[in-house]
């Protein structure tokens, strides 16, 4: 990708538009010389949207979600297990433990929470 924009072969129009909604993932991958990168069913903009009301809730549980105090959380792939990991670091950080994360199955869109230590 970086050398095909580099070099002038294609324009970032172009470049977008062969990963919709997915440029992102496919710049950040870690990739071996045997994998390739996988089918994402959701967007990191979808798998964001689905954390953040998720964590909303569960959250409200303990006390007022607000996202604001959350501005580095991030959306990220793990092949592996299959799901996207949507970590929450409260900034400013309270206490020990003051982080969460989210767990988004790609192929069913369910979630999964799990609390700091």
């Amino acid at each position: 990708i970086a050398i095909a924009f580099i070099f002038g072969l294609r324009s970032l129009e172009q470049i977008e538009a062969a990963f919709p909604g997915r440029l992102y993932e496919m710049l950040t991958m870690r990739f071996t010389p045997h994998t390739l990168p996988p089918a994402f069913r959701l967007t990191t903009a979808e798998v964001l949207q689905l954390a953040d009301a998720f964590a909303a809730k569960k959250r409200a549980e303990y006390e007022i979600f607000d996202l604001k105090f959350y501005p580095e959380r991030k959306a990220a792939y793990d092949s592996r297990m299959k799901k996207w990991v949507v970590h929450y670091v409260r900034r400013p950080n309270r206490w020990p433990g003051d982080h969460f994360s989210v767990l988004v199955d790609d192929a069913t869109g369910e979630y999964k929470y799990i609390g700091g230590r």
